[in-house]
């Protein structure tokens, strides 16, 4: 079987996507079969990863989305999603594709298909929105989330890593999503581990949906916990940039950067080292449809405390291979973090390499790798039935088309005074005389 993913990260990112695939690809590249991939999305530049590493720069497509002038964001994410679709088609025939929600990277599949499509949901960009809502974006977000439900009901076959977000999907489009697990197995093992140390440590970048909120009100009112150290890249507040960082020290200054200390990412591998010395590993989200931190901390043998909004907690059964608590509550959390505490240090380590044995076990790539190939042979039979009628307005907005007259004729609807007052208004801030 020949195989081509679509993703918008993989090689040198770490991201949840990254894992995902780096993991999938040596696991079906063991078994025997050619799989090609493709990173590139709105926010990176396309190029291919064949099976012996050969990168292949693709250029930038034209202006085929002037139309969508208004909703830049939205442009800039069709645009990428067709160049990266015409490389796929120079360098095909595939037998099947697998390419991921998040970017509208699946919007010209459905569109032009050219081989059996399964549509993998990691966390789209309309879900994301709903999370970390953008006044700039708002228009942008809602057209992506009405193309994504769209795309939904008409690629060959849905899959997604958590039973939460396959149900949520099938409310939203009214078709079927099947819950399949990742492959995954620890990059190495940790060989010489240190003492643990007293601290809870959070690996994740500081972002809204990622839960420091939460876990700042948590602390503000238990003073008796211990210290946390959370390691992640701070994360833009709104389309201007700010920093969700610098909101955090202003709304909970008692807490954080006193009691929960920012750290800068780290790698991998010193990532399995520091967990694997921590009292608790925490893993906060108010949503994910995964978070292979949580996986990673199970692995490193401390027990995690993970909140149920995380799709990976479906995979811990509280108090035997770690903890889970209501993703939302800070109450909650804080309660969670004395009762696990109450257990000592002997039961906390046997919860520990409990977590451990079960997620090695439960992700087993062999295992795992053939539940995915259950899902292209899905994809493949699926593609003989007749296909469902796309409607005209998903038409209208993701198909490039050839564009006439001047640009940004969109601004002709708002008044001169508060196009005069917006510029204004932007340059101070850029100049950075006004916040």
């Amino acid at each position: 079987m020949k195989i081509c993913f679509i993703v918008p990260e993989y090689g040198a990112a770490h991201g949840g996507i990254a894992t995902y695939y780096i993991h999938l690809v040596h696991a079906l590249r063991d078994m025997g079969l050619d799989v090609s991939l493709i990173e590139g999305s709105g926010f990176a530049q396309p190029r291919w990863i064949l099976p012996r590493d050969i990168v292949v720069q693709v250029e930038s497509a034209g202006d085929e989305f002037q139309h969508l002038d208004a909703a830049p964001s939205l442009k800039r994410m069709l645009r990428a999603a067709w160049r990266v679709w015409n490389e796929v088609r120079r360098a095909g025939p595939f037998d099947v594709i697998e390419v991921v929600d998040f970017a509208l990277l699946a919007t010209p599949a459905i569109l032009e298909p050219i081989a059996p499509t399964l549509f993998r949901l990691h966390g789209s960009m309309g879900q994301i929105s709903r999370f970390e809502p953008n006044s700039g974006l708002a228009v942008d977000h809602a057209l992506a989330f009405a193309l994504e439900t769209e795309i939904l009901k008409h690629v060959d076959a849905c899959e997604t890593p958590s039973v939460a977000n396959a149900d949520y999907w099938k409310r939203q489009s009214g078709r079927p999503v099947r819950c399949v697990r990742p492959c995954w197995k620890p990059i190495s093992e940790v060989t010489s581990r240190s003492e643990v140390d007293g601290l809870i440590r959070v690996f994740g970048r500081i972002q809204a949906w990622k839960g420091p909120n939460v876990v700042a009100e948590a602390w503000s009112s238990a003073p008796d916990l211990p210290d946390i150290d959370w390691h992640g890249r701070d994360v833009a507040t709104s389309a201007r940039g700010g920093s969700t960082d610098a909101e955090l020290r202003r709304n909970h200054h008692h807490t954080w950067g006193v009691r929960i200390h920012p750290r800068q990412p780290v790698a991998p591998e010193q990532v399995a080292r520091l967990q694997s010395r921590s009292l608790l590993n925490l893993v906060p989200s108010t949503w994910d449809v995964f978070n292979f931190t949580a996986v990673e901390a199970m692995a490193s043998g401390r027990p995690v405390l993970c909140s149920d909004k995380a799709g990976a907690s479906e995979m811990i059964e509280d108090g035997r291979n770690g903890f889970v608590y209501d993703g939302d509550s800070p109450h909650a959390l804080a309660d969670a973090v004395r009762s696990a505490l109450s257990l000592g240090p002997k039961r906390l380590a046997q919860i520990g390499a409990e977590g451990k044995a079960c997620i090695v076990e439960a992700l087993r790539p062999e295992t795992r790798a053939l539940e995915h190939l259950d899902g292209y042979a899905a994809a493949i039979r699926a593609s003989d039935l007749p296909a469902v009628g796309i409607p005209d307005w998903f038409k209208a907005m993701a198909l490039p088309r050839e564009h006439g007259g001047s640009r940004h004729t969109h601004l002709d609807q708002h008044a001169l005074r508060e196009l005069v007052n917006y510029v204004v208004e932007r340059s101070l801030y850029k100049a950075g005389l006004k916040a």
